[in-house]
């Protein structure tokens, strides 16, 4: 294989690099040098020391050049904006300093308007036209020097319409104009809008300017008042037939409160005589009094109610001497001795009428034989139709008194029992209950 050499353009020869430049020279001008040989006689001693000629490292140049330049651009605007900030900074710094707080400024002001206005409160009894014109009011110009505003929804329009304003002299105009300015300049300030609680802690000079202030409103509302005597009768007739008119309503009231008071307490006592009738009635009513004493042929212990026992059909019925059972709820149930009636097992008992004719049930006392809470109903039946039922709770211990002033036209009468707990310390625990002194009234 060939070796190949490989020679710089700086190396080769300065003839050689001049006849390749100038081969194409014509014979005439072999004799005098050439541009090309005059200019490449200065770079005959020219050496590349290193291996740094290359495009890479140029381009590495120039780049670093000009990230130099974009970083001292960057750093320079920095340094200008840091200073221009500090010296906005020292200047805010040394306005504030300067510059008194608003309270301060507002001081001096009400100071001065205080000293030049002395007013006192009037009475609007005795306030009258032409002293309207001695009112001092504020100076127009130094209320306006104040800086307050409020939004437009807090702007309040003035009291004294721009249709009545026209008609009063020019002097009470101008006086009603600065008082307006200084109700609003007030309400800005949020004084009439204070509490009472929260005015005391108002500074002193605020609170005489809010009490000033106060006066001569009472003083516009006055002067609209007189200068408009007929919107005023209007007013005060409207007032006066508004009265008129609650005292026609509140006067014709009370006499008929009394009277429907009179009758709820007429209907009241109707009623308590009614219901002592009743009580009456069927005390008097009880015209057959069952008391299971006097049974024709009565044992000394127990023994079957028979039919016909006080014109009455008995089913499921026995009396019992409650002396013969001294722990039991027959002994309570006694209200006539020795004898109460009493269903046996706890069968349903049924009273009919012996002869048809039909009865009223007035009342009857009973107790529990056996079970606390036993569940005791009776049930009045008319040609086989119920129209009467009540259920009720029977103790041992206790007596349950069952009256009914209504339960009238019956044929039947039906006693259930049911439920209960056994009564604790007693030798049984049947479902059987004691009644006395059953009150039948015929004839209802």
């Amino acid at each position: 294989m060939a070796k190949t050499n490989q020679v710089s353009i700086w190396e080769v020869s300065t003839n050689d690099r001049h006849n390749k430049l100038n081969s194409h020279v014509d014979d005439d001008e072999e004799g005098r040098p050439s541009k090309y040989q005059r200019s490449l006689a200065a770079f005959e001693n020219l050496k590349c020391c290193c291996s740094c000629s290359s495009p890479i490292f140029i381009g590495f140049v120039i780049g670093a050049l000009v990230a130099g330049i974009v970083l001292a651009t960057v750093v320079s605007i920095y340094v200008v904006d840091s200073v221009v900030r500090r010296r906005l900074a020292l200047r805010l710094l040394a306005q504030q300093q300067l510059q008194p707080p608003p309270q301060q400024r507002l001081q001096p002001l009400l100071r001065q308007l205080l000293a030049q206005q002395q007013l006192r409160p009037v009475q609007l009894q005795r306030l009258q036209p032409q002293r309207l014109q001695q009112v001092r009011a504020l100076p127009l110009q130094a209320l306006q020097a104040l800086p307050l505003q409020l939004p437009a929804q807090h702007q309040l329009r003035p009291v004294q319409p721009q249709r009545l304003r026209a008609p009063l002299p020019l002097a009470q105009q101008q006086l009603l104009q600065q008082v307006h300015h200084q109700h609003r300049l007030v309400l800005q300030l949020r004084l009439l809008q204070q509490p009472q609680r929260l005015r005391a802690s108002l500074p002193l000079a605020q609170q005489q300017l809010l009490q000033q202030v106060h006066h001569q409103h009472r003083l516009v509302l006055q002067l609209r008042l007189l200068q408009q005597p007929q919107l005023l009768r209007q007013a005060l007739l409207h007032q006066l037939h508004q009265c008129r008119r609650q005292l026609q309503l509140v006067l014709p009231q009370q006499p008929l409160q009394q009277q429907h008071h009179k009758q709820q307490r007429v209907q009241l006592q109707v009623q308590q005589q009614h219901q002592l009738q009743l009580r009456q009635q069927r005390l008097v009513r009880c015209t057959t009094c069952v008391t299971f004493d006097n049974i024709p042929g009565q044992l000394a212990t127990t023994g079957v109610v028979p039919n016909g026992y006080n014109n009455l059909n008995w089913t499921n019925v026995w009396y019992v001497n409650a002396s013969t059972e001294p722990t039991s709820g027959y002994e309570y149930a006694v209200t006539s001795p020795p004898f109460v009636g009493t269903n046996p097992g706890g069968a349903t008992v049924k009273i009919t009428s012996a002869n048809g004719t039909s009865f009223a049930f007035d009342s009857v006392i009973v107790t529990s034989a056996w079970r606390d809470d036993l569940y005791w109903v009776i049930y009045g039946y008319r040609n086989g139709v119920n129209t009467v039922a009540g259920g009720f709770y029977m103790q041992v211990a206790n007596q349950t008194i069952i009256s009914c002033g209504s339960c009238t036209n019956l044929d039947t009468l039906y006693f259930v029992v049911s439920g209960g707990t056994p009564h604790v310390g007693l030798a049984q625990t049947g479902y059987e209950s004691a009644f006395d002194n059953l009150c039948i009234s015929f004839g209802y």
